[in-house]
């Protein structure tokens, strides 16, 4: 029983060890998401864009991160022929790297480049046009940011799509700290935004536990 006890308390702390900078699966309110425009709006629990106007970018923070693997991970699926999305990881002044995605039927074309505004444009954008299933479901997007090296890669499951150098120099001392999206209309759904580093420290702690629980075996 003691050893139960143990590994429960080693996993309880190897999750909050991990635990996401910020989540948002549209499920409330857009609470805690700032300059949208009123065709951003929730819609069978997704983010949706009903205007084919305009292009207003949404932001929402979290904790301050200059070094490790930024992750963003997002659902994202598309009606009509093509839409046009974009993301941002910034530093609060609205600096660092813009994530451009066109998506369509058959494809999803990946772009990076350097943003000074918050992800309302880009400067240096790199693009490539990818093959991919059909975008009218749900397909889940990743993007990885070396906060040291500037590398990105963009990916969907285990398969890279993008890769490209961002200059981060930019970035002022409070580090990347903003999460933010572009849309417009024809983008059906944004869903289960994840935006983490991932805590090696977690590993550690479960390796900790296990090891202490084979020296009580042992005696």
């Amino acid at each position: 029983m003691k050893h139960v006890v143990t590994l429960l308390v080693v996993l309880g702390l190897a999750a909050s060890a991990n635990a996401a900078l910020f989540t948002e699966d549209f499920s409330g309110t857009l609470a805690a998401w700032s300059g949208q425009d009123s065709g951003q709006i929730i819609v069978g629990n997704q983010l949706q864009d009903l205007d084919d106007t305009q292009e207003s970018v949404m932001s929402a923070t979290f904790a301050g991160q200059t070094t490790g693997v930024l992750t963003l991970n997002f659902d994202m699926s598309a009606s009509g022929a093509w839409a046009p999305a974009s993301a941002a990881l910034v530093d609060s002044a609205g600096t660092g790297a813009f994530l451009d995605l066109y998506i369509g039927d058959t494809y999803l074309g990946f772009g990076s480049g350097e943003t000074v505004d918050g992800g309302a444009s880009a400067i240096g954008l790199a693009y490539g046009d990818n093959s991919i299933a059909d975008t009218s479901v749900m397909t889940t997007l990743t993007y990885e940011l070396n906060l040291d090296t500037g590398a990105l890669v963009g990916k969907i499951g285990s398969i890279v799509y993008h890769s490209d150098v961002i200059d981060l120099s930019g970035v002022n001392a409070g580090g990347i700290n903003t999460i933010a999206f572009k849309t417009k209309k024809k983008v059906s759904g944004i869903d289960n935004i994840v935006v983490d580093i991932p805590e090696p420290a977690s590993m550690v702690l479960l390796g900790m536990g296990g090891l202490g629980m084979l020296i009580r075996r042992k005696r």
